[in-house]
């Protein structure tokens, strides 16, 4: 009876007291978007699984030059907007107007590339066409992520009669990933 007795008690301390496994928090993915109403319809960024990435962020260090580029695709018709922005001197939280220098702006091409437009880089009051970036999260070294605004009057380019649209309550939130061909700005 001694020897059930003990048996019993060593089974129930070997199963009773499992060693608890720590699992690590997983990281939850990164939620990234950019929208924005052209002539009052809502048009949201649908990212090609195809790329390793959803969204192409790149950063051009010479120029300290940012672009953003994000697709939708609905029923086999693709449109693209691309968002390119330049500092005077670091990449921070603050208004990015188009400027006319190395096609500095906002960029549209309508489904299946049928038009293109682009903000009239031309023009004198290019503060309507600006990018705001309203936060740059650098809490993971590798990858940051900025989020912004933007609106713009576009026009469309080697269209007569031209074009326009309005590009108003834009919103982004994109993530930078650093790499050999993305410094850390």
């Amino acid at each position: 009876m001694k020897n059930i007795l003990y048996i019993l008690l060593l089974v129930v301390t070997l199963f009773g007291c499992k060693k608890s496994k720590t699992e690590e928090p997983k990281e939850e993915p990164i939620k990234e978007y950019l929208s924005v109403k052209i002539d009052g319809v809502l048009w949201e960024s649908q990212p090609n699984t195809k790329f390793a990435s959803a969204y192409s962020v790149k950063y051009n260090a010479a120029k300290k030059q940012l672009s953003m580029l994000a697709e939708n695709v609905r029923s086999g018709a693709v449109s693209y907007i691309q968002l390119s922005l330049r500092a005077d001197e670091v990449l921070k939280v603050g208004s990015y107007p188009s400027v006319a220098a190395d096609f500095i702006g906002i960029t549209y091409t309508s489904e299946n590339q049928r038009i293109m437009f682009s903000v009239d880089l031309s023009a004198k009051d290019r503060e309507e066409n600006t990018t705001q970036i309203t936060k740059i999260d650098k809490t993971n070294p590798n990858a940051y992520i900025i989020e912004g605004t933007f609106s713009a009057k576009i026009y469309s380019l080697g269209v007569i009669p031209i074009v326009s649209a309005n590009l108003t309550e834009g919103k982004f939130r994109v993530v930078y990933h650093i790499d050999s061909t993305n410094p850390a700005f």
